[in-house]
Order: C-alpha cells, then structure tokens, then sequence
C-alpha cells in the first residue's frame, strides 16, 4: 500500500511537471507569433522590415575617395554635414509601406516644432506624414550607390541624392514630408499638387522649417518639394548657413 501510494505521488508529479512544459511552449509560440524575429530594437529606434524591402541593414560599403569629406569643402554641388549625436534625437513618426515600416527621428528642437506643426495641420483636415528624417552616413552610402549605379555616373546621382557625408538627414534638422491621402506621390515632385504641400508653403515658414531645394536653387540639386529643413534655432541656422548663402 506504501509502495502504491508513493508511486501515485511521483506520478503526479510527472503529470504536473509535463503540463508546465507544456505551457512554457505555448507561451513561447505566442511569443514567436507575436513578437516575430524580424523586429529590430535598440535604445533609438524601433524598426519593422521585411529582407527584401529593408536597404538598410546592410554591410557597411567603404567611402570612395571622392565622397570622403576633405578640407570642409562641397562635393558635387553639396555641403558637407556631420553627422549629429543620436542622443539629440527623438522619434517624431512612422514610415510604412506594404510591410514596411520603420521610426524616423529628428534633433530634439526640430521634432518639436514638426509635431506641433502636423499637430495643427491635422486640425484643418491636413494630413502631413514624415516619411524620412535622420539618417547616417552609412545609410546614406547605400542609397547613394544605388542611385550612381542606376544613373551610371556620381555627376548624374548627385542631381537627385547627396553622396554619403553630404546629406542635410545626417544633421537631424532636415525631414522629407508626403501627404498621408496620396501615397503614391511620396517622393515625387508631383507631390506639389497635394493639400498637404499647399498647406506647408504658406505655414512651414511658421514652425522654422524652409525647402531646402526650392525650383531653380542656387546648388543645382532637381527639385524637391517634400526635402524641408529646420532654422529657426542659432545652431540650425549655421549649420545650413553655407547652403543658404552660397551660390555656384
């Protein structure tokens, strides 16, 4: 009877230690199904790609010779520009497309004043969306081989992207705005027609923000109406101050 009575109890114990196993793997699968491995965090961002569609997360590509930044000097008709401290930057929206997504940051006192910006804009039936804002030099080279490679020459690229190290993003004052009712002209000069590119042209001037390659500008660089940069502080304003004033 002993003997009977301690096989039972270690049988309950097995069939109690099963069922806990059983619910550690549940609770594993909802995490997987949940949190899928193609979610990156880390302490700036948030970021939600799928490999096809994510040109980001690439090998870093060594600089050419011809786009390192020497002597402070403009290259290909662009400025130079550090890039910023990540700790000056804060998220100031999302960025989707299909299953794309990803969060896109700016300089503290720019990200303030677009959200109060957008804020307002929504008000009026507006729908401004940031679809690009910081970005580093090593994305920038991604985007920038691309480009060489499509148009077959760095003189030909640097007309519609800055080479890496030359672009207003690395400074964290500088965002790239579409119209959340017309997706497809993201990017797109066309993105003139839309309300939310009326609405920026006679209100950004209020927030601090300018285009920064307006028809005919004195760089050369193709029209861009949704590329805006932040001035309105003393630190944003001599960061872009060759920009600005200068004339080729």
């Amino acid at each position: 009877m002993k003997i009977l009575r301690q096989l039972l109890s270690k049988l309950q114990l097995l069939i109690m230690g099963s069922l806990m196993a059983a619910i550690v793997v549940i609770l594993g699968l909802s995490a997987i199904h949940f949190f899928p491995a193609n979610i990156v965090r880390d302490s700036t961002t948030t970021v939600i790609t799928s490999p096809e569609s994510n040109p980001i997360k690439n090998d870093y590509i060594e600089l050419s010779p011809t786009q390192k930044l020497a002597n402070n000097q403009p290259f290909l008709q662009h400025f130079p520009y550090a890039e910023t401290n990540l700790d000056k930057l804060i998220i100031v929206g999302s960025y989707s497309r299909d299953n794309y997504q990803r969060f896109e940051q700016l300089n503290r006192e720019a990200a303030q004043k677009l959200m109060h910006l957008i804020s307002t804009a929504r008000t009026e039936g507006i729908w401004i969306i940031v679809i690009s804002g910081f970005r580093t030099i090593q994305q920038q080279q991604i985007l920038w081989k691309t480009q060489v490679n499509k148009l077959g020459s760095e003189q030909q690229a640097a007309k519609f992207n800055a080479p890496p190290g030359y672009s207003e993003h690395h400074t964290g004052y500088a965002v790239d705005l579409g119209d959340g009712q017309f997706p497809s002209l993201d990017l797109t000069p066309e993105f003139e027609n839309t309300t939310a590119f009326q609405w920026l042209k006679i209100h950004a001037q209020e927030y601090g923000f300018e285009m920064s390659f307006p028809p005919n500008n004195s760089q050369g660089i193709s029209y861009e109406p949704w590329h805006w940069r932040f001035i309105s502080s003393p630190e944003a304003n001599a960061i872009f101050a060759n920009a600005k004033n200068t004339k080729f």
